[in-house]
């Protein structure tokens, strides 16, 4: 919208003067002679002919009415404004009478509309359409025309003209065309198709972008995507990158970001980026961003986050004692000026070495944590250190579980229930899963009966106890608790949630008939689009569980038409066509959008991994897998899945000692006959 005041922003960032150029009076011969209008001057007949008159004549009124156009653009009084437009409305139109052929006369007609009236946009674009029918190759009517379009568009606000939007793809696809180095118009075509949700496209225009020219008039672009926004061709680097991931395009994303963050250091949202790229790939495609980090802690060693990526790659890649080493260097630095980057160093380094099996220093690492921040003296702690507190306390539950020292885990959460304050059911909740880990079902579901006498209001608490039972294999009177809660109004747990839960405690207990039922009954609960699409996920879950994978891909297909970017459905799809061997690549494609979304999950990396399995790309598959073991050490599936890979690598210890903990761990009697089919082999060996 034009804004009621005088939009100064459109005469000195939106249009730009077309002043006579090339588009106008053509390209020169070196050697010939030519006037302002490109005609041989050596030609007595075109100089005395009255169409050159004419043209001449043309081309001083537009020149006159350029000049009032400067002249509008540096008065302050609205009086002077309006003088200087009436003058150079005239003068342009009087050049348009002798030459209606002269483009540039309606661009710039164009140009004094925007300057003085606030709806003069559709007239302004009807200006620069003439200018277009004149000459369809008029550079300054094409691009006048598609930045207003961009404005019509609504693009960067939360109101769209859809028609609108596709002509200014049109407009500025044009723009590009005549000028392929053009930086705005790519820059603009890549948001549009960003907006559009045309992946291809917009990974192709920012490529042209990343090309292009630095651009002369940068304004418009910046007054439509914001004043922070740089239209120079370096800049196109993070939004190339962020695409790239989108598509699940990790290794041709970590080049584009290498380049960024070498280039800018101090970009956040370019190392955030970065960062997510190392976790979607493997070890060995990861080290490529080595140099960069160097780089960037050599420029500035306070660095934390390079420092902390820079260790754990070198650890991936082999070279452990080095990023130790790097983390302790920065650990010194950062314990007197820095505290809270000292402390992600130490948890870093824990996570580090819990990773190859150093146990007992992780545990000392993260132990350093709490005595640094006082919080394993105090009694009672504030939010703030409970908060430290739980996420240590996480680290160190996972390493302890990672070293199999369940009595440690149990004695851990005794020290974390001292000092919790009241109502605070972390450590019981953490007790009951470490129960349930360690074949005490029985003993977690008194546990959690227990507590749900005593905090009747806690909606977690009658989930826990349904899923125990189920795991118990009393999957009827799982759902026994869970139906009451239907039925009521208010509350945290509703209709919807109940019958999505059931159906998930039907599906894991394998009655995938009870499972689709409830799912449907979910789905006729809510008319909430995202709702149904989380019914929509049950439902294609309990086809898989029945065996009809066909029924289950079918709905995850369409549900990814509708929300492409749902990445529990990519994630899903992805396993269920690796699960059957089939169109592998596209399996990995889907999984990758997944981990974009969320590139430390466990499940989706567990899903990747089991895709390298099924490709016969075991190295690969086992680094995936390892590093979802790590960040889950509690999911059979995933230990299950890494024990067949290291059976396949030829690691058949490796493999027995990850498969007998599956088999602890399962719960459903499916997986652990699996389980135990595989262990049979390994003991073949």
């Amino acid at each position: 919208m034009i804004p009621e005041t005088r939009p100064k922003i459109f005469a000195v960032t939106l249009l730009g003067l077309t002043l006579i150029g090339p588009s106008a009076v053509g390209a020169q011969t070196p050697g010939t002679e030519r006037s302002p209008t490109g005609t041989d001057l050596s030609s007595a007949a075109a100089r005395k002919g009255p169409d050159w008159e004419k043209r001449e004549r043309a081309l001083s009124f537009l020149l006159e009415g350029q000049r009032h156009y400067r002249s509008m653009m540096r008065t302050r009084s609205r009086a002077g404004l309006a003088s200087s437009a009436a003058a150079a409305r005239a003068a342009l139109t009087a050049a348009l009478e002798l030459d209606p052929n002269l483009a540039e006369a309606y661009t710039a007609l164009a140009e004094v509309v925007l300057m003085v009236s606030p709806g003069g946009l559709d007239q302004g674009l009807g200006f620069a359409s003439k200018a277009i029918a004149v000459d369809p190759d008029n550079f300054g009517g094409n691009r006048l025309r598609a930045r207003l379009l961009t404005l019509k568009s609504g693009l960067g606000s939360d109101s769209t003209d859809l028609d609108a939007e596709q002509s200014a793809v049109e407009a500025w696809s044009k723009v590009a065309a005549l000028d392929p180095r053009n930086a705005e118009a790519w820059a603009f075509l890549g948001e549009f198709h960003k907006t559009a949700l045309r992946p291809a496209e917009r990974i192709e225009a920012l490529k042209k972008w990343l090309a292009s020219s630095v651009p002369s008039e940068p304004g418009f672009y910046s007054s439509v995507m914001g004043n922070e926004s740089d239209l120079s061709p370096e800049a196109a680097a993070v939004p190339l990158g962020e695409a790239l991931l989108d598509e699940g395009r990790a290794r041709e994303a970590l080049e584009v970001l290498n380049n960024a963050v070498a280039d800018d250091p101090d970009d956040a949202v370019a190392f955030d980026l970065l960062k997510t790229a190392l976790e979607m790939l493997d070890g060995k495609a990861a080290q490529s961003a080595a140099p960069t980090l160097e780089q960037v802690i050599f420029a500035d060693p306070d660095n934390s986050l390079a420092v902390r990526l820079l260790a754990s790659l070198r650890a991936r890649g082999g070279r452990l004692e080095d990023g130790l080493k790097l983390l302790s260097d920065a650990a010194a630095r950062f314990k007197e000026s820095a505290p809270d980057s000292f402390s992600a160093v130490l948890i870093t380094r824990g996570e580090i070495l819990t990773s190859v099996g150093r146990h007992d220093e992780a545990l000392a690492s993260f132990d350093d944590v709490l005595r640094f921040r006082g919080i394993a003296e105090k009694r009672r702690l504030s939010e703030y250190e409970r908060e430290l507190q739980a996420e240590v306390v996480g680290h160190k539950l996972r390493t302890l579980r990672l070293a199999d020292r369940y009595p440690d885990a149990f004695r851990l959460l005794g020290e974390v229930r001292a000092k919790a304050g009241a109502g605070d059911l972390f450590a019981d909740r953490e007790e009951i899963q470490l129960l349930r880990e360690t074949s005490q079902r029985e003993k977690a579901l008194k546990t959690v009966r227990a507590l749900r006498s005593k905090n009747a209001k806690d909606p977690g608490l009658p989930r826990l106890e349904a899923s125990i039972l189920a795991e118990l294999g009393s999957v009827d009177q799982a759902v026994a608790v869970m139906r009451p809660f239907l039925g009521r109004s208010g509350g945290e747990i509703d209709d919807f949630s109940t019958h999505i839960f059931i159906s998930s405690l039907y599906a894991t207990s394998n009655r995938p008939a009870e499972a689709l039922a409830s799912a449907e009954l979910a789905a006729a609960s809510t008319d909430s689009f995202e709702r149904r699409q989380i019914a929509d996920l049950a439902k294609a879950y309990a086809y898989q569980k029945a065996g009809e994978a066909e029924a289950a891909e079918r709905i995850l297909r369409d549900l990814l038409v509708a929300m492409p970017g749902n990445p529990l459905a990519l994630n899903n799809l992805g396993y269920l066509l690796a699960d059957r061997g089939e169109r592998l690549d596209e399996a990995a494609n889907l999984i990758f959008k997944a981990l974009r979304v969320d590139s430390g999950n466990p499940s989706y990396l567990d899903s990747i991994g089991w895709v390298y399995a099924r490709k016969g790309e075991y190295e690969f598959a086992y680094d995936y897998l390892k590093r979802a073991s790590i960040m889950n050490p509690s999911s059979p599936t995933v230990l299950a899945h890494l024990g067949e890979v290291c059976l396949r690598l030829g690691r058949p210890a490796e493999a027995e000692a990850y498969l007998l903990r599956a088999k602890r761990l399962s719960a459903d009697p499916k997986l652990t006959a699996e389980i135990e089919s595989k262990l049979k082999t390994v003991r073949k060996r």
